[in-house]
């Protein structure tokens, strides 16, 4: 099928260094004509805006390992396929605008009987566009020039779809947390109970130990609510241990059978803090993959959350020194970086949330390393005068 309309190009937005370091995110337009190329920068800024102030993506520490693209395609009509009737519409429902768009990626909403679930027809010329004009690219975000409420997340191949309904860049936000392996943590849309294995994804399990984020269990309630009709959705239900951390009966599309960490999270309601199992999942994931933080100092910039601040920066002399050729102990100290630059970015992931754990490392250990540090460097200085 040849496709109804052209890419244009790519352009680089947001740069923090080389796309080989980074997590390259390309945000494609989908159903925008030429006349309407500044409506989709617009649509493009204005979900950087909302994804730059939802944690954990608000840490500079999480943003500075992100690169952003803009893929403009001009498609020969605009907007979507947005079929009259769907299975699952209310009665009386009038979808916004019903229509057939002729669009380069074929963009539709009623996806398998499901009003909101919009996907791409032409999912495979997604695919071949991207390696072809950001190759380094990590995951896509296609903003659909439509006003239905829709979106869709396909983990598998890093694609998150999503309309410019008024809630636009919360859909995107959320759909973007696919990308990064993130489950949906509704209760609907699937078998009462669940009954399959493990899943995969980080914030769901079956397991009633809790044993996938044990490190974040708050309350010894295990699990900590469970459903007492599985064919009633739980939506509605009081949290009853606010801000625990445990387990939740109701997630990947099932009322039973499976839990999610907390009683609510980004997830599963737009515009809702992502949990704590979830932001460490994303931070792990930036951190680990993609450790641009070129200092490598991840646990003293996490501890003072600031890898520019005085400590940090002569911790990162000192250690400079000892990598200097003929470094005294400078083996030693090249065998210990190569381990840290392993391990460093999830300790400092560990102990960047974990504020207490951080401020008592500041006092008792880095701030008086630094002092100590700093002493040394008058020392020479005033050797060398």
């Amino acid at each position: 099928m040849t496709p109804a309309g052209t890419v244009i190009g790519a352009t680089m937005v947001v740069n923090h260094g080389a796309d080989v370091d980074h997590f390259v995110l390309v945000v494609v337009a989908e159903g925008f004509t030429a006349a309407e190329q500044a409506a989709f920068e617009t649509a493009v800024d204005d979900f950087l805006a909302v994804l730059q102030a939802t944690a954990p993506y608000d840490d500079p520490g999480v943003w500075q390992r992100i690169n952003v693209y803009r893929l403009d395609v001009h498609s020969t009509q605009s907007g979507a396929d947005n079929p009259l009737a769907c299975a699952d519409d209310p009665a009386g429902y009038v979808p916004l605008p019903p229509e057939v768009a002729g669009t380069y990626f074929d963009a539709e909403f009623c996806t398998g009987g499901i009003r909101r679930l919009l996907t791409l027809g032409e999912k495979a010329q997604l695919l071949l566009d991207l390696d072809t004009y950001v190759p380094a690219w990590d995951a896509v975000v296609v903003a659909v020039n439509h006003l239905e409420y829709g979106g869709s997340g396909d983990g598998a191949n890093n694609i998150a779809v999503y309309s410019l309904d008024a809630l636009a860049g919360q859909i995107a936000v959320h759909e973007l947390g696919h990308a990064l392996d993130l489950a949906d943590e509704y209760d609907a849309g699937g078998p009462d109970t669940y009954a399959g294995a493990e899943p995969p994804d980080p914030n769901v399990t079956t397991d009633v130990t809790a044993a996938k984020w044990a490190s974040f269990v708050t309350t010894a309630n295990l699990p900590t609510w469970s459903s007492s009709d599985c064919a009633v959705s739980n939506e509605g239900v009081a949290d009853p241990e606010p801000g625990a951390v445990g387990l939740y009966e109701g997630a990947a599309y099932s009322r039973c059978g499976i839990y999610r960490p907390m009683n609510d999270c980004y997830m599963r309601h737009l515009g809702i803090p992502f949990c704590v199992v979830c932001e460490a999942h994303i931070r792990d994931y930036l951190a680990t993959a993609f450790p641009s933080d070129t200092s490598g100092c991840f646990v003293a910039s996490a501890v003072y959350a600031d890898p520019g601040h005085p400590d940090v920066e002569v911790l990162r002399r000192w250690r400079d020194r000892r990598l200097e050729p003929g470094a005294r102990g400078r083996w030693a100290m090249v065998l210990v970086a190569g381990v840290y630059r392993r391990l460093g970015p999830a300790c400092g992931n560990f102990t960047r949330p974990r504020r207490r754990l951080a401020a008592a490392l500041r006092r008792l250990l880095f701030a008086p390393a630094a002092a100590m540090l700093r002493r040394g460097e008058a020392r020479r200085r005033r050797r060398s005068c």
